[in-house]
């Protein structure tokens, strides 16, 4: 168990008595496990269960498991209350979307088992913090002031999408296998797919990008459909997949056909 003074130098009892010895240590650890446990039932919309929170005390900060779903209310603006606690592993889906005070995903779970979302976080300029390890869909669409997408984890389960992320500039920091589909439509300051995923099990789609130049950096292989249509600064095909399991669209791409 930490000492009592390293929990006071990370602030973590900030307006609390900081009792002396180990009785001290103990009262106010209790006190910290429910302040902990008060504001994740406080601040999700969905119905947290006690008995399914496991808060580990031993380590700085108290690190959060759960056995259930997370979704938090749409106006916090720290996904651990400033730092009070870390998640650790949370067994179903984990949602802060729509939480557009949201700066950072700093705090936030090292694995999900299920889905994750930070959709329309209006703030969030990268996804540092995301989880390590996504067992399901990772969504991070509608995030306006999204600029990179270093910190989101290298494989996802199921679906990717970060489409109308429109000053998002590149695709490098991205996932490297994505299970299902990949979606970065209405991406209107990417100008190569350079970072896109090395494995697609579902459909690739970069349509609506207003600004993608070429298709470098594009898989190899995809195992559904490829889309790359309304792309009007596209010119070339070449990067485009060698093998692609059903359809291929690059239809109404005007600077493509001029080129022709």
């Amino acid at each position: 168990m930490k000492d009592l003074n390293e929990y006071i130098k990370e602030g973590l009892f900030d307006g609390v008595d900081k009792l002396e010895g180990k009785n001290g240590l103990n009262n106010n650890l209790k006190f910290l496990k429910k302040e902990i446990i008060d504001w994740i039932i406080n601040n999700t919309s969905e119905r947290v269960y006690k008995n399914k929170l496991s808060v580990d005390m031993t380590t700085t900060p108290p690190t959060v498991d759960y056995n259930g779903n997370i979704d938090f209310n749409t106006n916090i603006t720290s996904l651990n209350n400033d730092n009070m606690f870390q998640w650790g592993k949370v067994e179903g889906k984990f949602y802060c979307a729509y939480c557009t005070s949201l700066k950072s995903l700093e705090g936030g779970p090292k694995v999900v088992g299920k889905d994750f979302s930070c959709s329309y976080c209006l703030l969030l300029k990268d996804l540092k913090g995301a989880p390590e390890e996504v067992g399901g869909v990772f969504d991070c669409y509608f995030c306006l002031s999204l600029e990179s997408l270093e910190g989101c984890p290298k494989e996802v389960g199921s679906i990717f999408n970060c489409s109308y992320c429109d000053k998002l500039k590149s695709l490098k920091g991205g996932p490297e296998k994505v299970g299902g589909d990949f979606n970065c439509y209405y991406c209107n300051s990417i100008t190569s797919l350079e970072g896109a995923p090395k494995e697609v099990g579902g459909d690739f789609g970069c349509s609506d990008c207003k600004s993608l130049k070429t298709l470098k950096g594009a898989p190899k292989e995809v195992a559904g459909n490829f889309s790359c249509r309304y792309c009007e600064s596209l010119t070339s095909l070449k990067g485009a997949p060698r093998k692609i399991g059903e359809v291929f669209d690059c239809g109404c791409c005007e600077s493509l056909t001029r080129n022709k």
